[in-house]
């Protein structure tokens, strides 16, 4: 498993020389997880939205790919389940996996055609909507972080560490009130993800 990250790496760079790939210009794109506030029992199951916007609306920079996780406190909530909004189109790659206590992993590709993408998809929308149990008392922050956007042609929509901020909300667990205060927003860090990105490119140019 420790081998994965850098078979990405180099894929990716391979991609990047094979393709002369160079870098869409930066938007503003945002990432975050809503509603700023949730008040549950612990026991109560509720659910949360992760949304994104500041891409292109019904044109170019229409999102084909995006790879995410959202970090929680696994002593106040547990994942139970995520479904997936239909903005990339019917047959999209999908996948929504705890990849280590808290860090729950988001991951789609579009399968459609680049053009029908950038035809149709909004400049915002929700990617999934994801469903956690209270299982403690206090306050807890869903943190999202993103890894990877990319366009319907397989091009990064921000360079690496500009253009994407993301926020996240914050659930109280508890009878007792709690910190409602939203946490600032930071920029997230991207990485490519090799063979999605092959695949998208090789679809596009196919």
């Amino acid at each position: 498993m420790t081998r994965i990250a850098p078979r990405l790496a180099a894929l990716a760079a391979a991609f990047a020389v094979l393709t002369a790939w160079t870098p869409a210009p930066v938007r503003a794109v945002s990432v975050s997880v809503e509603p700023s506030f949730v008040g549950v029992n612990s026991g109560d199951a509720f659910d949360l939205t992760v949304h994104v916007a500041g891409l292109g609306d019904a044109g170019p920079s229409s999102l084909g790919l995006y790879d995410l996780v959202v970090n929680y406190d696994t002593a106040l909530a547990q994942f139970q389940s995520a479904s997936f909004g239909s903005e990339l189109g019917t047959g999209s790659v999908q996948y929504a996996s705890v990849t280590s206590p808290g860090v729950l992993r988001l991951f789609e590709m579009s399968v459609s055609e680049a053009a029908a993408l950038e035809a149709s998809q909004p400049g915002g929308f929700t990617l999934a909507t994801l469903t956690f149990t209270a299982v403690g008392t206090g306050t807890a922050s869903f943190a999202p972080d993103v890894r990877g956007l990319y366009d319907a042609r397989g091009e990064m929509l921000a360079s690496s560490g500009t253009g994407v901020t993301s926020s996240a909300p914050v659930v109280d667990g508890g009878a007792g009130g709690g910190d409602t205060k939203m946490p600032e927003p930071s920029a997230a860090l991207l990485f490519p993800v090799g063979l999605a990105l092959v695949a998208l490119r090789r679809r596009v140019l196919g």
